[in-house]
């Protein structure tokens, strides 16, 4: 499926009929469930998509996801972008996510063991 066809799909909602049995009340559940963003539960505010996996949340949800954790909240695989604003499958917009730069930092204890006072935290770099 294509970008633009995604982002059409999300945009047609369905009201189900009377009360239904409960094969048909489990899709209408399931397509519920495809009509929001699944961070914050809502109807979609500017449908976005996780490169490579390509799960759908709404473009702010998944911005301020990546801030703090940049990885799919769904199949946790490593966000590289999020395309955003898809008109069709050539015109959308996107934002590269970096990996954040946190030095990693190595400890050495001298004298003391396990819980001893002196500690030294070095940059590893």
């Amino acid at each position: 499926m294509t970008l633009a066809a995604a982002a059409l799909m999300r945009g047609s909602s369905s009201t189900s009929p009377a009360p239904s049995s409960p094969p048909q009340h489990m899709e209408t559940m399931a397509r519920e469930l495809e009509d929001c963003c699944p961070i914050c539960r809502g109807s979609w505010e500017e449908a976005s998509f996780v490169v490579p996996c390509l799960h759908q949340f709404c473009y702010p949800c998944i911005l301020w996801w990546a801030e703090s954790k940049p990885e799919c909240p769904l199949c946790k695989r490593r966000m590289l972008s999020i395309l955003h604003s898809v008109r069709t499958d050539n015109d959308f917009e996107e934002n590269v996510i970096t990996p954040s730069v946190t030095p990693s930092l190595v400890v050495h204890q001298t004298n003391g063991g396990l819980f001893g006072v002196d500690a030294t935290v070095c940059d590893s770099d």
